[in-house]
């Protein structure tokens, strides 16, 4: 069943209507738990590296992990669910784009459009988990872990490439207002990424006593961050063999391993999100509860991300 259809079915029900308020603690502790992981790793990474350089490597993945997981601030941010007020929501998420070096207008429209056209060839994540059917294992390996090695670097560095189709008339303009979007913001998203970069460069370095340490933060950012990010749309997008639904999404059940590296905020309840994205993040897990037997089956469930990408490449033909 679609997830037009599924929303229909659950509107009729009615939703509680306490659940569409947004949480200001709830947001706050999302922030903490993220941000302080994260800026702490620049501030102990030049103490760390100074004892020996194999200490890199774990400031990397901490970096990696959390930098990563900056994106379900900016996210639950875009659907103005994180805080109460919508201008908190858009500094936040703001400040938090310049800590990655994302404009998170732009990111804001991209991903709107990822809801509007989830799974059809204006959805910008379509080239991220479509065109898969029939592939080889040898050739979702390729997509999986190549971001590992650096590959997706100009992507980011240039803005999100998606993976549209070739452009029609209808694109064009949707692609023309983000791009415009960019534009307006542009400005101001680089000189806060420039200012924020420069303090948290001056952090990792101990105001230049360890000057290499300035290149432990870009290399988290173009390889560990970048195939997180590939390794959980993959599993909350990508269609089983014979399934034609255009709008798929997978939900994965609560499991610690996935929740260290994979999601934040409840993103393991995808399809609920999808389902209703104007709630907050932290009311997913009680529309699961309430309703998820109505629309949930073995394909729409998983038990980890992980599992689930692990099992399309065992059953992926050699």
């Amino acid at each position: 069943m679609s997830i037009v259809k599924v929303r229909a079915k659950i509107a009729k029900q009615g939703l509680p209507k306490d659940w569409s308020v947004a949480s200001d603690a709830y947001g706050l502790w999302i922030s903490a738990r993220i941000l302080v992981p994260f800026l702490a790793a620049f501030v102990a990474a030049p103490y760390l590296v100074a004892i020996t350089p194999w200490f890199a490597i774990p400031v990397v993945l901490l970096m990696g992990i959390y930098g990563y997981k900056i994106s379900f601030i900016m996210h639950d941010c875009s659907h103005n669910a994180l805080f109460v007020r919508e201008a908190v929501n858009l500094w936040v998420g703001r400040v938090c784009g310049w800590m990655v070096g994302a404009n998170y207008d732009a990111f804001r429209q991209t991903h709107l459009l990822h809801h509007r056209y989830n799974g059809k060839g204006l959805d910008p994540q379509h080239g991220e988990v479509n065109g898969f059917g029939g592939a080889s294992r040898g050739r979702l390996l390729h997509h999986l872990l190549t971001p590992l090695l650096g590959v997706r670097a100009p992507e980011y560095l240039l803005g999100y490439g998606g993976g549209f189709l070739e452009p029609d008339d209808t694109e064009k303009a949707i692609m023309d207002r983000v791009n415009d979007v960019s534009r307006r913001t542009r400005t101001m998203w680089l000189a806060g990424t420039a200012v924020t970069q420069l303090m948290l460069a001056a952090v990792v370095t101990s105001f230049g006593a360890v000057l290499w340490a300035v290149l432990l933060y870009p290399l988290a950012a173009v390889t560990v961050s970048l195939f997180l990010a590939r390794m959980r749309t993959f599993a909350e997008h990508a269609r089983p063999e014979g399934v034609e639904t255009p709008d798929f999404t997978r939900s994965h059940q609560p499991n610690w391993i996935d929740s260290v590296l994979l999601y934040d905020a409840h993103f393991n309840y995808h399809l609920e999100h999808h389902l209703f994205p104007q709630l907050p993040s932290n009311r997913l897990k009680a529309l699961y509860r309430r309703f998820g037997e109505q629309y949930h089956s073995d394909m729409t469930l998983g038990s980890s991300m992980f599992a689930t990408v692990a099992q399309r490449v065992i059953d992926a033909r050699s």
